[in-house]
């Protein structure tokens, strides 16, 4: 099956449902300008998802905010493709995982050849809540021109019992403490 493909005006808040789109899916940003993607629900099973920075001058601020829980193996296969001289890209992506899940996601930066003078940057951080909770954050790049500034991260967390003594020492009761922390991971 062949991948469905987007066009994207720039100055525009782009939201996306990954749950409603199919399983392979490209977006391509033509329009010279921010573009502001916002990425949520992550699939219940594979998902691969394809951005483009296809024309000079595209910036891109990639965000995708999800909880996952249950018995959950989501997988998000994400690319972010320079394809033209000065893009630049930032994508951050955190993830709240519960109960017994174990997604698996994996970003990778490419820069074509002919995309010099591009900027990227990814983030992938994932905390988890609970001692079955599991996750894999696999970041990449793949750089084909060496005019470029590009770097990654990734990290992965417990919910550590001193995180909740600290709030809880102060008067937060336990359940609020830990919401207060779980959100403002995720909204970061």
């Amino acid at each position: 099956m062949g991948a469905q493909r987007l066009s994207f005006q720039s100055g525009v808040t782009h939201e996306l449902s990954l749950r409603s789109l199919p399983s392979s899916h490209t977006l391509n940003l033509t329009e010279v300008g921010d573009h502001l993607v916002l990425l949520r629900d992550l699939h219940p099973s594979h998902q691969e998802l394809t951005i483009i920075l296809a024309s000079p001058g595209v910036r891109a601020n990639i965000v995708f905010r999800d909880t996952v829980g249950g018995t959950a193996a989501n997988s998000l296969i994400l690319h972010i493709k320079h394809a033209a001289p000065s893009t630049e890209a930032e994508t951050d992506i955190h993830l709240l995982v519960e109960d017994t899940a174990h997604p698996r996601i994996t970003g990778t930066i490419h820069i074509l050849s002919e995309a010099k003078n591009t900027q990227s940057y990814l983030s992938l951080h994932a905390l988890l809540d609970g001692p079955e909770a599991k996750c894999w954050l696999l970041p990449g790049l793949e750089i084909q021109n060496p005019e470029v500034k590009c770097s990654h991260a990734a990290t992965v967390r417990s919910l550590q019992p001193t995180d909740l003594f600290y709030l809880t020492s102060r008067g937060i009761t336990p359940n609020s403490a830990k919401v207060l922390l779980t959100e403002s991971f995720l909204h970061q």
